[in-house]
């Protein structure tokens, strides 16, 4: 209801901390500011401008500027949900059979993998995606290389087979 007139006054803003999260550097970090103090669920756990994100969580941080003004900023990360775990398969849970092979050459794996065949040289001679057989009939008579690679096209499992007439 009523009101002062001052000259010569300066106002200065108070900080304003925005948190915001780098993917690359897997960090939450802020503005510049004087003074920072970061807290991970309530507990204090560093003072620069970035902290390293742990897993989920609430993290906050306190900021001051030089005038001993301070303001607090809150990021919520929620840990990620699992909805897909990728199954870990080695060399022993896949078998190659028959060997030596004269037409298909199966594979059993406990998931889906993809088969390439090379030659001796090195040469990709045969690919297939999902494969639980491959024909090989085509392919001369002689020694080959299987590569067994995961859906990540990670390399699982590489075994010689010898291919033979009928």
């Amino acid at each position: 209801t009523c009101f002062v007139t001052l000259s010569n006054v300066n106002v200065v803003n108070p900080p304003v901390p925005v948190i915001l999260y780098d993917t690359v550097a897997n960090v939450l970090y802020t503005g510049s500011f004087s003074k920072y103090q970061w807290y991970v669920n309530g507990t204090a756990v560093d003072t620069t401008y970035s902290t390293p994100r742990m897993s989920g969580g609430t993290y906050s941080v306190v900021v001051s500027d030089n005038n001993g003004c301070s303001d607090t900023a809150v990021y919520i990360f929620d840990a990620p949900v699992i909805t897909h775990v990728n199954q870990v398969i080695s060399a022993a849970d896949i078998r190659i059979y028959p060997n030596p092979v004269s037409s298909v050459l199966h594979i059993d794996a406990p998931a889906k993998v993809t088969v390439t065949i090379m030659s001796a040289d090195g040469k990709m001679l045969l690919a297939q995606k999902e494969a639980v057989s491959i024909n090989v009939s085509q392919l001369a008579n002689g020694m080959y290389m299987i590569m067994i690679y995961d859906e990540n096209n990670m390399l699982l499992k590489a075994e010689k087979f010898v291919k033979t007439s009928n």
